[in-house]
């Protein structure tokens, strides 16, 4: 089984992301706290297949967790991380991808849209 690790601080898009996935063979790990997400990061040995990651979170910005993701790519190997935005920022959309962010999803997001990113990065699992 595969595992996505879901970070939003937006509880109703984190409600919507595990209630479409509920169906699914992925293993969803799921934070509305950045700061509680990214020490689970620093200290997890679990392996991630892939990232759903807020934009504009208080304490813990999605630009520095995705950061620390790129910099221990020893530890989490070239995993996808799909950041999620709700808003039209051309710099936002701009600094994810030199961050190396491997796509961007804009809230809202159409289901079947996060189905198709997902599926492409990690095979269909639904």
């Amino acid at each position: 089984m595969k595992t996505i690790l879901v970070i939003d601080d937006d509880t109703m898009s984190l409600d919507i992301i595990v209630e479409h996935f509920e169906q699914s063979d992925y293993d969803l790990i799921t934070f509305s706290d950045s700061s509680e997400a990214f020490q689970f990061l620093q200290n997890t040995t679990k392996k991630i297949d892939a990232v759903l990651l807020d934009v504009v979170m208080e304490n813990v910005s999605g630009f520095e967790i995705l950061k620390y993701i790129r910099i221990n790519e020893n530890r989490f190997g070239s995993i996808p991380v799909i950041m999620i935005s709700a808003g039209t920022m051309d710099n936002g959309r701009r600094k994810a991808f030199e961050l190396r962010a491997t796509d961007y999803l804009l809230k809202p997001f159409d289901e079947k849209d996060l189905s198709k990113i997902i599926d492409d990065y990690l095979g269909s699992s639904t």
